[in-house]
């Protein structure tokens, strides 16, 4: 029935958006194909919509990109402080929708839970939507709800090859430098200690 084929859609685009949220958010260069990003497991939001649009399209949904202007101000809270001044003022953030029961619905999986805990220091208000959930009439857009917007009123482009094209101001050891307070916040910093601590016992043991 019409009904069970809808309700296919929709499920299949949470599992689609779901998979890609639980990569974990890093900052880095977005000229990557979305094969690149399903490799490496991690990304930002341009590549994890690419890589999320590309894995939409693949279940034979319709799928396309959105481009919202973020403040850096809130991004921000995802970088070490000094960082911050660096930035523009707003940044394009991209997201990902699918087409349900006729209408677009955005389905944003670039933050995902750890990243997103650090916006809840901004927006505690938002805590209901930590994790990503899709259904008819309900799209999945933190960084449009937080601003308070319609989250229906969205321009969907088919593709954003321009965008993935330009070349970065950062070097890929920026990069990493931004990527501090994610990966700290995830305990990745963790990995780099353990081993200097293994080194320092003296009794032969390698204490985790």
């Amino acid at each position: 029935s019409d009904r069970k084929a809808s309700d296919l859609k929709r499920a299949e685009a949470e599992a689609v958006l779901r998979f890609v949220h639980g990569f974990p958010y890093r900052f880095g260069t977005w000229q990557e194909r979305a094969s690149d990003t399903l490799k490496r497991g991690v990304g930002m939001c341009t590549t994890k919509t690419n890589l999320q649009v590309a894995l939409l399209r693949a279940a034979g949904l319709e799928a396309g990109f959105v481009e919202t202007p973020m403040s850096t101000s809130v991004l921000g809270k995802l970088m070490p402080t000094g960082w911050l001044a660096l930035q523009r003022p707003t940044v394009k953030h991209y997201f990902a929708a699918v087409k349900l029961g006729g209408i677009w619905h955005g389905c944003d999986s670039s933050y995902d839970v750890v990243s997103y805990r650090i916006f809840l220091e901004m927006f505690p208000w938002m805590a209901h939507r930590e994790l990503p959930v899709l259904t008819e009439g309900a799209p999945y857009i933190p960084a449009l709800e937080i601003q308070h917007k319609d989250l229906f009123d969205i321009q969907v482009m088919p593709g954003i090859a321009d965008e993935m094209g330009k070349k970065s101001r950062f070097l890929p050891h920026h990069f990493e430098a931004l990527n501090t307070r994610v990966d700290r916040a995830r305990g990745a910093h963790l990995d780099w200690i353990r081993p200097a601590v293994a080194d320092q016992t003296s009794d032969g043991e390698v204490r985790a």
